[in-house]
């Protein structure tokens, strides 16, 4: 059921957004060639839909909050050159350093360090701001100083670098910040367990409810054996904030945070996360692509498009693709029949399938009367079989109206935002409609399978005493068992 219930739900899109499609890997994420023809495919798509339809891999990456390149002792000479920028009076130069160094820090994979070099670069950041004449933003200097005194309570600023004007107001948003009334931050992840760290500071683990000072920019990371999440910068106001994290979903993107999400072979998981990807990044449209080797000769490459705005798959065509690679031409007709859905020569809608040896003629079965025993298990399999046709479509009526029911509940929780008091009573009912949805759609889908089992075992039963001859390979010729009829 959690399947479909993710943060990143289906209506999170961002109005402003101008990129409508993406392409993403699927399988192992490690595979060079998978991600090469993710690259070609996503050139193709751009050069047909035209520049900026297409997200390419940069754009993915600063999406996803890239994890930092930079070291430790880089980030502390970028914050130093910021400080000397700011004393020389380069204010712009020293902005332009200083965010960079923020923008760096938010992104740091461990988080030791960050509110030691995010209080150093916040601190020059706001001196710079106030200082700068062509500027004079007091109220973005007081937000930079509110950072640092919610990092840390107790700073002393180096008094040296202060105006007395500058040091008043330092202690009146000391004062201010120590006054502010806490808001609540929950935290929940799936699986649950996982520690949760704002600011680069452990508070807990999930399920986790806590309460902290409110700041436009806190960042918060979740991690649990191995795994860790997106990270990821909340907006905790007066309201508070709820947060709720996949982690299993987050773990398996990229670590790069290339264009890829590692997989296995459940179509209806991949399904999941082409949602998820596409709703993160803010995109209508995903191209599934899949690497499927074979142990002789080629490989089927597969492209699938997603509309992400109700979880359903448009349509799937692939094709052949040697070990070197897949050819220009190739990836170029997999394009056009991504776009238009028209298929060619060489792009299929279904991977080829081997040809059956045909059975010789003169051992073709002969038809037969049924004998007498068997005569009312043909009707019990035609019976079987429609109630399985019957609750297969009713278990996928209401697997769709619970994709719905989730995709309603999570708008309320799109980027990073928390429902109000007065939607909570919506939301929960919004939830337990979901629940009750999914659970009747696995009721329908198990009964038809049941019912499809015992369909086929009935029209065995009753086709014993008709069974055809089974054909084996023997050396130069063929062994034929069975029960025959000569004209």
């Amino acid at each position: 059921m959690r399947l479909a219930c993710c943060l990143w739900a289906l209506v999170a899109f961002e109005a402003a957004a101008a990129k409508r499609l993406v392409v993403m890997g699927t399988g192992d994420c490690r595979d060079g060639e998978l991600m090469l023809q993710v690259r070609q495919l996503s050139d193709a798509l751009s050069a047909r839909l035209g520049a900026g339809a297409v997200m390419d891999e940069q754009d993915v990456r600063r999406r996803l909050g890239l994890t930092s390149s930079r070291g430790v002792d880089d980030l502390e000479r970028q914050i130093e050159t910021g400080r000397r920028k700011y004393l020389e009076a380069q204010y712009g130069e020293a902005e332009q350093i200083l965010q960079d160094a923020i923008a760096e820090i938010e992104r740091l994979p461990v988080p030791d360090d960050y509110a030691r070099l995010r209080v150093a670069a916040e601190e020059v950041r706001a001196l710079n701001m106030r200082s700068n004449p062509a500027t004079r933003n007091t109220s973005l200097g007081d937000d930079a100083f509110r950072v640092v005194l919610s990092l840390m309570p107790d700073y002393q600023p180096n008094i040296d670098y202060y105006s007395p004007s500058t040091r008043r107001r330092f202690e009146e948003l000391r004062q201010e910040v120590k006054r502010a009334k806490k808001v609540p931050l929950v935290v929940k992840s799936t699986p649950p367990g996982a520690t949760v760290f704002v600011d680069g500071a452990k508070v807990g683990v999930t399920p986790y409810s806590g309460t902290h000072l409110p700041g436009p920019r806190r960042v918060m990371l979740v991690t649990k054996g191995g795994a860790t999440s997106l990270p990821r910068v909340v907006d905790v106001r007066d309201e508070g904030a709820s947060v709720v994290v996949d982690l299993e979903f987050e773990a398996a993107i990229h670590p790069d945070r290339k264009p890829c999400v590692a997989s296995g072979d459940d179509e209806k998981a991949r399904l999941s996360s082409a949602v998820k990807f596409g709703a993160l990044l803010g995109v209508s449209e995903v191209v599934v692509l899949r690497l499927d080797r074979q142990r002789v000769g080629p490989s089927w490459l597969e492209a699938s498009l997603v509309q992400v705005h109700g979880a359903q798959k448009i349509r799937t065509g692939g094709l052949k693709v040697n070990d070197t690679g897949s050819p220009l031409e190739g990836i170029d007709e997999l394009a056009a029949f991504t776009v238009t859905g028209e298929p060619t020569a060489r792009v299929l809608t279904a991977p080829p399938q081997l040809d059956a040896a045909p059975v010789p003629t003169a051992l073709a079965p002969q038809p037969g009367a049924l004998p007498a025993s068997s005569g009312w298990m043909r009707p019990g399999a035609y019976a079987s079989g429609g109630v399985a046709a019957a609750a297969l479509v009713l278990g996928a009526v209401f697997q769709l109206q619970a994709l719905g029911s989730w995709g309603e509940y999570e708008s309320y929780y799109a980027n990073g935002r928390v429902p109000t008091a007065e939607e909570a009573a919506a939301v929960n009912q919004i939830e337990s409609r979901a629940g009750q949805q999914q659970l009747l759609a696995v009721g329908g889908f198990g009964l038809a399978a049941l019912a499809g089992a015992a369909s086929a075992v009935l029209w065995w039963k009753s086709s014993g005493d008709s069974e055809g001859p089974t054909v084996q390979p023997s050396g130069d010729g063929v062994v034929a068992s069975g029960r025959f009829s000569w004209p």
